[in-house]
């Protein structure tokens, strides 16, 4: 169901129990809030209805799309006060009809953590991560979860688009967003009785709470100095090149320090088997694998500083510097199979950068 007025959203809700969870969740026109004309594309809520089946109805509000009719920008503020937040977005003069967010997942945070319901970019994942279900995926959680068909991004906006859902038409998308709230919901309520039953939901409320510091982690970034942010990968790459020339000399002969299986030959030539495998069987030398093996070998000792480096500064050069945006993003993650609430980050790992790419 579309909602565009304010009485036809306080319609909707009032067929909702007060007394059960609420489900929201919010579409955006990109994954990288950070980036200059970043918005929230809509917003979607689902409630029970009174009863004993526990049916869940939802709705959605489209507030940025490119096609078809926008809601009234004031019933954005009308799900903030159902919702408990309180939030002012800036709604421009010239286009009344649109509500920019410049920082929808830190907005999206906001919103969600004062829903009793689910965190749908947070708490399913948590759950998931904790009950070790492989499909992580809010659409294949569902089908895994609830047994239920889902309709997926590309069949709303075609396969192979670089389109957003601003993009889409807003009846269409009406349909496939209402869904991810409903979805969210019973998820939630599906997935709660089985972390309680393993004694799991002490780490799992930890986890809810800081979830929404490493959106906000991810969202402001780290300010560096461009200057210095370029000498220092300039100066990490020549050592990772003064590395790789060692390897070689070590060899005898240039490889493909990447292959498994040639770097398993140089390896195991030298006495050094690998504690850890593959899926199929191999000796794996993965970062943690070589990591394992450096301390009693001088040879596996260079390979794993080499991989460390590598990849650090292929994740820096992937991150980069945008135009406007002096700061870097790391993508902050959590180990919740850890049972230690630890949380890491990626895209760069900014907690473990070599001392010369600080």
């Amino acid at each position: 169901m579309k909602i565009l007025t304010l009485e036809d959203l306080d319609a909707q809700v009032e067929q909702w129990d007060r007394d059960q969870p609420l489900g929201l969740d919010y579409e955006t026109n990109g994954l990288m809030p950070w980036q200059p004309g970043s918005r929230i594309v809509g917003v979607s809520l689902a409630g029970y209805i009174p009863g004993a089946e526990r049916k869940v109805t939802g709705c959605y509000i489209p507030l940025a799309h490119r096609r078809g009719i926008n809601a009234d920008p004031l019933t954005l503020f009308r799900v903030v006060q159902i919702v408990g937040a309180s939030l002012k977005p800036e709604v421009p003069d010239s286009a009344r009809s649109v509500v920019p967010f410049y920082c929808p997942m830190e907005v999206g945070w906001t919103l969600e953590k004062v829903v009793r319901g689910l965190n749908l970019a947070g708490d399913a994942y948590i759950a998931a991560r904790l009950l070790q279900i492989p499909q992580m995926g809010l659409k294949d959680l569902t089908e895994a979860v609830l047994s239920r068909p889902v309709v997926r991004l590309p069949e709303i906006l075609g396969i192979g688009t670089d389109f957003s859902l601003a993009d889409a038409d807003d009846v269409r998308t009406a349909d496939y967003a209402a869904a991810d709230a409903v979805n969210g919901l019973e998820l939630e309520a599906a997935l709660r009785p089985r972390l309680a039953e393993l004694g799991l939901m002490a780490i799992y409320h930890l986890e809810v709470q800081i979830a929404a510091l490493m959106a906000r982690e991810t969202v402001r970034g780290y300010l560096v100095d461009p200057a210095i942010f370029t000498m220092g990968l300039i100066a990490e790459d020549r050592r990772v090149e003064n590395l790789e020339s060692q390897i070689y000399q070590d060899v005898g002969k240039r490889f493909l320090l990447n292959s498994n299986p040639q770097m398993t030959e140089q390896m195991n030539r030298r006495g050094i088997t690998s504690p850890i495998r593959t899926e199929k069987g191999g000796q794996s030398w993965s970062q943690e694998a070589l990591d394992l093996v450096a301390h009693r070998h001088p040879f596996a000792a260079k390979v794993a500083e080499w991989k460390s480096s590598h990849s650090t500064i292929a994740s820096l050069k992937r991150s980069g510097l945008q135009a406007g945006d002096e700061s870097l993003h790391p993508r902050w993650q959590s180990i919740s199979v850890t049972g230690s609430a630890r949380m890491y980050a990626e895209a760069p790992d900014v907690v473990n950068l070599p001392l010369a790419a600080q």
